[in-house]
């Protein structure tokens, strides 16, 4: 063989434009997803290696649920604390009406294990994208937009449980940190020389370990805390968000077993998380194996539909996983 804004911080962000500006160019993307929102799906703005999350839903006539994570979803550190909670309220949230055993859909059709709000028309989405940057922000405790990525998730009913438990799928639990993530990476890049046929290949200038496949730079990056590896790349760069980009996403992404595609800053990327471990070498290879191949794929489909992209054009830098 031979995820951003790439030039060494295009893992943090894809395009990485300071704090405040690109909390801007997030509510402005997603004002424009939101006014083009149809009844059938729902906005999702993850964050990115966290639990965090907002949701929106068109509801017709009804007008438009939105949602926010709550502590039904999350757990240890990551759980909300009094003050983030009273800010919630403060910020027109109201509170989960019950947990995820009483507050379902057929339960509790009006309420939610998350903060909710129902909003009649006609939607002030100025005004909404300033309540999201400010729950992301403020009270989550994002630090950029450009920790951010736009999820288009089929509508599910009150409560979008499913798209909830998304948002849990990121928690993480306690492990080891005996072997250092230098010793891990070293470990890495001692498979990566024998499954790619190159003796020579090593850390780049800056430390990071990469691998070219096929015209695409594939980075593996460990987290601090030595919990996670994240193998990723950079598949498009100068992307506007689209409900077509999203639409595209979406169906990509609910193919069994696929390797997650997910649009940031101005960035299409792909990202696949792993467990540092235990770190196995069968494990190991093969999911860089099914990394590669989905990501080419995909840059390939990509390059079909939007045959005006720039692909594969910059640098991935370090990604500090939470």
């Amino acid at each position: 063989m031979s995820d951003l804004g790439l030039e060494k911080q295009a893992a943090r962000a894809a395009s990485l434009e300071g704090g405040a500006q690109s909390w801007q160019k997030f509510g402005r993307d997603l004002m424009c997803l939101l006014t083009a929102l149809k009844e059938q799906y729902a906005i999702v703005c993850q964050a990115v290696g966290r639990p965090y999350f907002v949701q929106f839903v068109d509801q017709g006539q009804e007008g438009l649920r939105a949602e926010a994570v709550s502590n039904n979803f999350l757990v240890g550190e990551t759980r909300l604390d009094n003050r983030q909670t009273i800010a919630m309220l403060r910020l027109g949230w109201q509170t989960p009406t019950g947990n995820l055993e009483s507050s379902t859909p057929h339960r509790d059709p009006e309420g939610s294990p998350n903060f909710f709000m129902q909003l009649p028309p006609p939607i002030d989405y100025p005004k909404l994208a300033r309540l999201a940057i400010r729950t992301l922000g403020d009270v989550y405790k994002i630090a950029s937009a450009a920790d951010m990525r736009f999820e288009l998730a089929p509508r599910q009913q009150p409560g979008n449980e499913e798209s909830a438990e998304r948002g849990n799928g990121h928690a993480m639990n306690s492990v080891s940190t005996a072997e250092t993530a230098e010793a891990l990476k070293r470990s890495m890049l001692a498979i990566l020389r024998e499954i790619s046929g190159i003796p020579k290949l090593d850390l780049d200038a800056d430390g990071d370990l990469v691998l070219e496949y096929r015209g695409l730079k594939v980075y593996f990056l460990i987290s601090p805390q030595v919990r996670w590896m994240r193998i990723t790349a950079v598949l498009a760069d100068g992307v506007p968000i689209s409900l077509k980009l999203l639409k595209t996403l979406n169906r990509w992404n609910a193919q069994a077993d696929a390797v997650p595609m997910y649009h940031q800053g101005s960035c299409v990327l792909a990202g696949l998380d792993l467990p540092a471990r235990p770190f196995t070498r069968g494990a190991f290879v093969e999911a860089t194996r099914i990394f590669c191949n989905a990501a080419h794929r995909f840059a390939v489909e990509l390059k079909e539909d939007f045959a005006t992209l720039e692909t594969r054009k910059r640098r991935f830098g370090a990604y500090s996983l939470h």
